[in-house]
């Protein structure tokens, strides 16, 4: 990702008439990088904010509800996770959120207990 400082840079560079390929090869930005950044500034007239992507496919209400549900039930399976909650992803991104969060199963006498590490 490109810094809003080196953005700046480059935006400046242009409006003083610098020649793309030129600002390529000084500040090694990609010259479609490069008019990308022009096209996003003057589209919404600022740098910040200015991030791609998707967006998320649950709400940090909905991720703080999940990591609640698990630790008042360790032993809660993936499935019933999102049966309870009734979220719209699949049993590999829930595993991935609790992963992040350092919560795994671990075996304890025959079951399966969800723990922090």
């Amino acid at each position: 990702m490109i810094s809003v400082e080196l953005r700046k840079i480059i935006i400046a560079d242009r409006e003083k008439g610098i020649p793309v390929e030129e600002i390529h090869k000084v500040l090694g930005v990609s010259i479609p990088a490069i008019y990308d950044i022009v096209r996003k500034y003057k589209e919404r007239g600022t740098l910040e904010g200015n991030y791609s992507g998707r967006p998320a496919k649950i709400t940090a209400e909905q991720k703080e509800a999940m990591l609640k549900l698990v630790e008042e039930q360790p032993d809660i399976t993936l499935e019933e996770i999102i049966e309870k909650l009734n979220l719209p992803i699949k049993k590999s991104r829930v595993s991935k959120i609790l992963r992040d969060e350092k919560m795994f199963f671990k075996k304890e006498a025959g079951t399966c207990q969800r723990t922090k590490a």
